[in-house]
């Protein structure tokens, strides 16, 4: 059974939401005295709330050092590292887009990495047309992978 199990559906879908987007797992040198890998963010001043609620989410796992959204190192982050780095580069895994199905997945992906665009025209007749699209910023992401997290 995975760790992730041991967590809510919504405290799942936002640390997955996370690590897809703003955040990464911390790589686990063999030199190093730490047994288990770590989450970290950085963030800027002006997204201090957003990353105050991310942490309230998850009070068990992340807190707050100066502009970072951090971990301890935890086997929880060990076991989900080569689900997002299985050749060493984030990917989307595929294995766990099946624990991705609350809101808090979308709605979190989109606060880190997303847009909201909002394009206007006025009609013949003076109308205004406002055209809202919501753009996710996901270009470190192959096409294949993209492609497949898009079905």
């Amino acid at each position: 059974m995975l760790l992730l199990n041991n967590l809510s559906s919504q405290q799942q879908a936002i640390l997955l939401a996370s690590i897809l987007g703003d955040g990464e797992i911390t790589k686990c040198y063999s030199s190093s005295r730490r047994k288990n890998n770590s989450y970290r963010e950085h963030f800027g001043e002006s997204q201090r709330f957003y990353r105050e609620w991310k942490r309230q989410q998850l009070p068990d796992l992340l807190y707050i050092r100066q502009n970072n959204l951090v971990s301890r190192s935890l086997p929880l982050f060990t076991e989900l590292y080569p689900y997002f780095y299985p050749s060493d580069q984030k990917d989307i895994p595929f294995a766990l887009l099946s624990l991705c199905n609350h809101p808090l997945f979308l709605l979190t992906l989109y606060l880190d990495d997303g847009s909201l665009i909002v394009s206007k025209r006025l009609t013949s007749k003076q109308q205004l047309i406002a055209s809202p699209t919501i753009a996710l910023y996901l270009q470190s992401f192959s096409k294949q992978s993209l492609t497949l997290l898009c079905e």
